[in-house]
């Protein structure tokens, strides 16, 4: 208490745990500050650019939260039983505020980033104390690791879901400790946001759970308030909620991707990724397995099962235990697993997907060596010292190493150009620099590296398939004659090198052949969607409509947004005289994608043809919006002309 006038109790020092968070969160904020500059990469087009109308008004944010992922992208390959409205909902936000402006979305990625090195921190620090809390956060915060999910704008995800999930981690656990309701409200609304931001974080409950049980740890179980498992009951509700959701808004109830076929690389792919996460010597893109391909598995197969197995059931005891550092690798196990059996895992960097696994990961490393060493360092006085040193050289290291790489992803080219660089004698990556030649419209450069990746695989079919179809793209028969040759004489029970084939006779006028060689492709595998619109076009060439319907309602089946799809069936619909038909399918597609100026000019037509002139006149004011050719304007008013005249008695 004061004892005069204007005198002042001593202000209380900052806790020095405090301080070390701040300069954690502020080195993180350094290392990935090169991400500001990074533009738009591989699926941030279709997420972002190709339907940049959707993000102009609150109707768009409505379609975006009621449809998949990938509705609207234009994406024909994309999967389409993912359902991430929150992360749409981020883009339509971030729209708002910087248009079309990739900054603005790499500096929300970034900012979601610095607040995850923040949760990490408050869900440890109760359990594992303030150093291996630091230790780890810092670690997860400047992680070469995490460049992909934080530099790259579709890898938010992540972002948003370990987001969610680790503040699901953090009030599950305040209100385990504090027996408080509000917190487990508060748990239950996070792991309903997690879930609407990444399928995946239906594995946040068994982090929560492994962590509540290495948290009474050896002299740390004191009483902690670990209630029993009716907590864990309570959250089939955000579950529940999650999935009734789901399924009102897009008619799926869960992801079936299970892909059985991955099993025997889970082992390598585990192994691999805890490597490249703590040893991050550089990007891992197409040579990704050593072991584990089928022509490859011997002895180093078995020995990273052994392995695997070894730490399987080395966390299974340290759980028994209620050891920390099985925590984390259960952590990291339970956080990667569920994506690599979902086929989401196999793709060009090696550290995709594995964010929220990062942190668990460290915990089992830092958490397990402060258990071997234990005994040791308590005869050793300068121990703790010796290893936050050890932490900070790492720290740094992996910050400087996060600066340099951040900028990788600049541009799709730069990437491209670093896998050219880093895998030399790799196919795909020598592959990559020429897509992105040909995107750039260098066809020269791009079919340079086409053929330098064939020379280091002489019965490769895709570096023929890709020049072959750049050039077919371009409408160029005569240039993709040569390559569609090669492809006849290496690709005979190829799918995809016939159906290359059966589109080169379409685009050269020989629709019959076109048909014939696409009906030996579909024999030789089961066609994708995109092989069945083409099939459907060499189809409608020939006259034969009906096929041409069920060619094209059987590739919707897998794509359901696809407007240029649906045009060619109602194209279809309306040369067999299905009129009725022919509009919904053109209602469809136009409702899809606006812009489809000749399909509005169909329906137009087609209203006119059965005598509603007031649906004709609303999709001919549609039409000419589009800003058409002058004779096409012209016609279509005189054809509502006519059918106006007609009308008046």
């Amino acid at each position: 208490m004061p004892t005069s006038f204007g005198d002042k109790s001593p202000a209380r020092p900052i806790p020095k745990r405090f301080i070390l968070l701040g300069i954690v969160l502020v080195f993180a904020a350094l290392a990935f500050s090169p991400s500001w500059q990074n533009g738009f990469v591989s699926d941030d087009n279709g997420l972002i650019p190709n339907r940049i109308s959707l993000y102009q008004d609150v109707a768009g944010l409505k379609e975006l939260v009621r449809h998949v992922y990938w509705w609207g992208s234009g994406d024909t390959d994309a999967r389409y039983d993912l359902y991430r409205p929150l992360v749409s909902a981020t883009f339509w936000f971030d729209y708002q505020l910087g248009g079309d402006d990739p900054r603005v979305y790499h500096v929300s990625n970034y900012l979601v980033h610095l607040a995850n090195t923040l949760l990490v921190y408050l869900c440890l620090v109760p359990i594992a104390g303030s150093g291996l809390a630091l230790a780890v956060a810092a670690l997860f915060g400047v992680g070469p690791a995490a460049v992909t999910s934080v530099g790259w704008i579709s890898g938010r995800t992540d972002l948003w879901a370990a987001f969610f999930s680790l503040l699901f981690i953090w009030l599950f656990g305040l209100a385990a400790r504090r027996n408080s309701r509000g917190a487990a409200v508060g748990a239950w609304g996070s792991l309903f946001l997690a879930l609407m931001s990444k399928e995946a974080a239906i594995v946040a409950p068994l982090i929560a759970w492994a962590l509540q049980r290495g948290s009474v740890a050896g002299e740390r179980a004191s009483s902690r308030g670990v209630q029993g498992w009716s907590r864990y009951l309570w959250l089939a509700i955000p579950v529940a909620g999650y999935l009734l959701v789901r399924w009102l808004a897009v008619g799926v109830l869960v992801s079936r991707s299970l892909k059985t076929d991955r099993l025997p690389y889970v082992a390598e792919q585990l192994i691999r990724s805890a490597i490249d996460i703590v040893i991050p010597v550089h990007y891992r893109f197409f040579s990704m397995f050593w072991w584990s391909n089928p022509g490859a598995r011997g002895i180093g197969f078995v020995l990273v099962w052994l392995a695997l197995a070894a730490l399987v059931a080395a966390i299974v005891v340290g759980l028994w235990r209620r050891r920390l550092w099985a925590a984390g690798g259960l952590w990291f196990g339970v956080a990667l697993a569920p994506v690599y059996l979902a086929g989401q895992s196999w793709k060009p960097i090696s550290d995709f997907y594995a964010y929220l696994a990062i942190a668990g990961l460290w915990l089992f490393v830092l958490g397990g060596l402060g258990s071997v060493l234990r005994k040791p360092a308590a005869r050793w006085k300068h121990s703790a010292n010796v290893a936050g040193i050890a932490v900070g050289v790492v720290v740094v290291l992996f910050g400087v190493l996060t600066f340099l790489r951040v900028p990788i992803l600049r541009s799709q080219f730069t990437l491209a150009e670093h896998m050219a660089r880093r895998e030399p004698h790799t196919p795909a990556a020598l592959m990559s620099l020429g897509e992105e030649y040909f995107s750039a419209g260098n066809a020269g450069r791009g079919e340079e590296w086409m053929m330098r990746a064939a020379s280091l695989d002489t019965t490769a079919i895709a570096p023929w398939k890709n020049c072959a179809q750049y050039y077919l793209a371009q409408n160029d028969v005569r240039k993709a004659a040569p390559f569609v040759d090669r492809l006849a004489e290496i690709g005979t029970n190829s799918s995809d090198a016939q159906a290359v084939i059966a589109h080169f006779y379409y685009k050269a006028g020989h629709c019959t052949e076109a048909v014939q060689t696409y009906q030996r492709s579909m024999r030789l595998a089961y066609p994708t969607a995109s092989t069945l619109y083409d099939y459907g076009l060499a189809l409608l060439c020939i006259g034969q409509n009906s096929l041409a319907v069920e060619a094209y309602r059987l590739a919707l089946a897998h794509r359901p947004f696809w407007p240029a799809a649906y045009s060619n069936l109602g194209v279809a619909y309306e040369s067999m005289g299905s009129l009725a038909e022919a509009i919904g399918a053109y209602e469809t597609a136009v409702r899809q994608d606006p812009a489809l100026a000749t399909t509005w000019e169909s329906l137009a037509l087609l209203h006119l043809q059965m005598g509603r002139l007031p649906d004709a006149e609303r999709a001919a004011a549609n039409f000419f919006a589009l800003n058409p050719p002058q004779e096409r304007v012209a016609k279509l008013h005189e054809a509502i002309s006519q059918t106006r005249g007609a009308a008046v008695p």
